[in-house]
């Protein structure tokens, strides 16, 4: 009777214990506001990507030589040439002229318009004047069947003095599924002396951890 009891006792006690553990790893977007560009925000502030958009192709001007200070500056004389990326335009762009300023140019430009247009691995992000290739470890959120999240965040390299994949002057933008081991959503949750902004891991991985900004 005394070993039935303490069974008892054990097994409501396991139960109890059951109902403390941790819920499983899931979306934790709460109330998603649709932001443009296939993009969500949630309400922790932290962004994903719910579906693919269609970019607005980009504006480019096109080459023209007189505008150039000299001759060294015209990198391409046709679109023809311009095939390293999707919608290639010989086009004026701004470059460093070696002397503190910046002079005309021509140069290759390319801007995609959607996720096909660009390699493996890659998404097409839009900014405000067409979009960029960059990199994405999923593409939507449908491709993150545990967190339902393909989470946006910043990538520097461990130097912080060089930007890649960059959609737009400034931060480039990645997108990963979220995953029990990130330690942040947003940068909301990066407050401190030595973090500001919550983003990829830079010892490796495509984990979101607090981190300084560059």
């Amino acid at each position: 009777m005394i070993v039935l009891t303490l069974l008892l006792i054990l097994l409501a006690c396991g139960a109890n214990g059951d109902s403390d553990t941790e819920a499983p790893f899931g979306p934790a977007c709460e109330s998603p506001v649709e932001i443009g560009d296939g993009l969500e925000q949630c309400a922790d502030g932290a962004v994903n990507r719910a579906s693919q958009a269609e970019c607005e192709p980009a504006n480019i001007e096109i080459c023209d030589p007189t505008q150039l200070w000299d001759p060294m500056y015209q990198i391409c004389m046709s679109d023809d040439e311009c095939t390293g990326g999707p919608n290639g335009v010989c086009g004026m762009s701004q470059v460093d002229d070696g002397m503190g300023s910046t002079t005309a140019a021509c140069l290759c430009t390319y801007a995609c318009t959607t996720d096909d247009e660009c390699g493996d691995g890659q998404i097409c992000a839009c900014g405000d004047n067409g979009g960029t290739c960059i990199s994405g470890a999923c593409d939507t959120n449908d491709d993150c069947p545990i967190s339902e999240e393909c989470g946006r965040f910043s990538w520097v390299e461990r130097t912080c003095t060089t930007w890649s994949h960059s959609p737009s002057p400034g931060k480039p933008t990645v997108f990963a599924c979220r995953t029990e081991a990130d330690t942040c959503r947003s940068d909301a949750d990066c407050v401190g002396d030595d973090v500001t902004e919550c983003g990829i891991d830079p010892d490796g991985g495509e984990f979101f951890i607090c981190r300084p900004a560059c």
